[in-house]
């Protein structure tokens, strides 16, 4: 009976199931992934290569790849990441594909697998092979593109540096630049630029010279390092120079006549931005920004002394310039022939200022530019090269325009607050938002300044090889004697009127004597001892050795101290065992001292010893680490390309032999 009942039950359990499926809409299985599809026309890997190249540092190009399922997802697995980076990947509609760059981190191997996201079984094994580049190519000043004209004398310059990322020196002929297309531009040149040479970077000059208008592309490679290419795009136009007027366009080709009536003109100064020209370089050759402008239909008398002239040269709009029509063409401009040992910022002597010669406004060819602006200058500490317009005749544009120029706001700030009363000889500093792009003209007699007054920003053209840059400003200090002292500033740029004067007004407080700092005597400066080994005095710096250090962790040798004379001492040398504090694991030495003495670091703790200064050599750390518990010496003296530097030359003299121990330089 109950067996009946079972079998009764599992039978209507059959029937319902059945039923249930009869009803249910039909399901297709998804179709699994057969195969991987590489878009190797978007990639810079070769196509039927299992290896990937690359160099640490940089990008061996994109796989880009889609599998060919339902799913067109994949996988890719590194393994290691440590050599090569793979990017996030992302959809690219353009492609179709899923695409992952390869990014070389360090010299070595990672094995790398591309597999169906649906079907692992489906996949592609690759070797990614780092390598460290043996030289690199890049383009002073991120040139991107070249614009030159048919028959220019000089055309497009192209600038070229090459960097040995190795210990092997840069070859003579290590960049070839060639054209894609000479019938539109050619190549010559390649000289190196000696000027910015070292046995570990150089510079190479070409001259890209237009043979008819169009467009091509220059490919330069490294013949160290053949992986090593790129391009730059070249445009060439018909004209050498174009000049607008309102509706009026006026163009001069390579055979017109102005520049057969050239002007030749003499070297001129520019002091304070290394813009000097020398006698042995090329002659200033070309036509006047009057004639130019007179051959266009400009009246030049009927322009108004603040109206615009726009400069467009054919490096494009990162090169333009404005100056007023009084800048160019109404003050008077000159070469200072005696102004070679004028001090940066200040006023010239009646002596510099002695047998000025005045120069027009041209544009002209010389120094390897086709095209520069030269304008000589109003007085000898004006930067002229803060704008110094090349290629103006290789495609460039003068447009003289309705507008005129605009005043603006002095925004110059003095860290002494005015009405303030400070210690005499107290040095003020000035700061600006616009400190890089405006000259701050001062005077300190109570005198109105002006552009022919001292320049207190006289340099602000970055120098990266330089610890600080480059960038320099003048010392404006108060008088030494008791009483009320003025500061007055305004603000000059080209294409602006002069800003506003602004005044700063102070009283000095009457002097106080202070105690003489002699040779050989010991202070303490925040609790550290120095010894003086050379007396300070009016124009320069003491010396002293640093003696004994504070107990504390970390310990900082400063670059300079102060001493009860008021006056600035740099220390120059760390004597023996100056570190005996039990605390002390890490010693900074500052960017003055030359000398580590014998047994500098002997009875210290410190482990690690950074160094700012550049100024160490062999026999000045002989038996500095003997007796020491340092393990590393971390080279700390700049940007990245002058740590390596002297992180080689320094793994030279931090030796067990020299040193006195065997120590880790990086």
């Amino acid at each position: 009976m109950k067996a009946k009942k079972v079998t009764g039950k599992l039978l209507s359990l059959l029937v319902a199931v059945l039923m249930v499926l009869t009803l249910m809409p039909s399901v297709a299985l998804a179709a699994e992934s057969t195969e991987l599809d590489f878009k190797w026309d978007k990639m810079k890997i070769e196509e039927n290569s299992d290896t990937i190249p690359v160099e640490a540092g940089g990008e061996a190009g994109t796989i880009a790849v889609v599998a060919n399922g339902d799913n067109n997802k994949v996988t890719i697995n590194n393994s290691d990441s440590s050599v090569a980076e793979i990017g996030e990947g992302k959809w690219k509609s353009g492609m179709q594909a899923w695409a992952y760059d390869v990014i070389g981190k360090k010299e070595g191997e990672t094995t790398v697998t591309v597999a169906a996201e649906d079907n692992p079984s489906v996949s592609r094994t690759f070797t990614v092979v780092v390598t460290a580049p043996a030289i690199s190519i890049d383009f002073k000043e991120g040139k991107k593109g070249v614009k030159t004209a048919v028959g220019a004398e000089k055309g497009g310059l192209l600038v070229v540096k090459a960097v040995s990322n190795t210990d092997e020196p840069i070859a003579d002929d290590s960049v070839t630049c060639e054209s894609q297309d000479e019938s539109v531009a050619t190549v010559s040149g390649g000289s190196k630029v000696t000027k910015e040479s070292s046995p570990y970077y150089d510079y190479y000059k070409f001259s890209i010279d237009g043979v008819a208008k169009g467009e091509t592309k220059i490919r330069i490679s490294s013949n160290q390092n053949s992986t090593i290419v790129k391009f730059v795009d070249v445009t060439v136009v018909d004209d050498l120079l174009t000049v607008k007027v309102g509706d009026t366009t006026t163009s001069f080709k390579v055979d017109d006549p102005l520049w057969d009536q050239a002007e030749t003109i003499p070297v001129w100064a520019g002091r304070n931005h290394s813009f000097t020209y020398e006698e042995s370089s090329e002659p200033a050759v070309g036509p006047e920004l009057e004639t130019i402008l007179a051959a266009s239909g400009v009246e030049v008398s009927s322009l108004d002394d603040d109206q615009l002239i726009y400069f467009l040269p054919s490096d494009g709009n990162k090169y333009e310039a404005y100056f007023t029509v009084k800048e160019l063409l109404r003050d008077k401009r000159y070469y200072f022939p005696n102004s070679e040992d004028l001090t940066e910022g200040a006023m010239a002597t009646e002596a510099q200022l002695a047998d000025a010669v005045e120069i027009p406004t041209i544009i002209c060819s010389m120094d390897n530019s086709s095209g520069r602006l030269v304008f000589g200058q109003v007085a000898p500490n004006e930067r002229t090269k803060s704008v110094s317009l090349k290629n103006m005749s290789t495609g460039g544009t003068i447009e003289v325009l309705d507008e005129k120029a605009q005043s603006f706001a002095c925004d110059v700030k003095a860290d002494k607050a005015s009405g303030s009363t400070i210690e005499p000889g107290t040095e003020i500093k000035l700061s600006s938002a616009s400190i890089l792009t405006t000259d701050i003209y001062y005077t300190t007699d109570g005198s109105n300044p002006s552009r022919n007054t001292a320049l207190y920003n006289y340099r602000t053209k970055e120098m990266s090889d330089e610890p600080d840059g480059g960038l320099k400003n003048a010392i404006i200090k108060a008088p030494s004697t008791e009483g009320a002292f003025t500061l007055k500033v305004m603000q000059a740029a080209y294409g602006k009127l002069d800003s506003n004067v602004v005044t700063f007004n102070y009283t000095v407080k009457k002097a106080e004597t202070t105690p003489a700092v002699q040779k050989g005597a010991t202070y303490t400066v925040s609790g550290q001892s120095v010894k003086v080994t050379k007396a300070a005095t009016a124009t320069s710096n003491g010396a002293v050795t640093f003696t004994k250090a504070k107990n504390a962790k970390s310990v900082v040798i400063p670059k300079t101290v102060k001493l009860a004379d008021g006056k600035v001492y740099n220390v120059t040398t760390v004597g023996a065992k100056a570190f005996t504090g039990k605390k002390i694991r890490k010693v900074t030495v500052g960017a003055n001292v030359s000398k580590l003495a014998k047994y500098a670091l002997k009875g210290s703790k410190a482990t690690k010893l950074v160094v700012k200064t550049k100024k160490l050599k062999k026999s000045s750390v002989k038996g500095s680490l003997k007796g020491s518990k340092v393990k590393t010496v971390q080279v700390k003296v700049g940007k990245k390309k002058v740590n390596k530097k002297y992180i080689k030359k320094y793994k030279k003299i931090f030796t067990k032999k020299n040193a006195g121990k065997r120590v880790a330089v990086k």
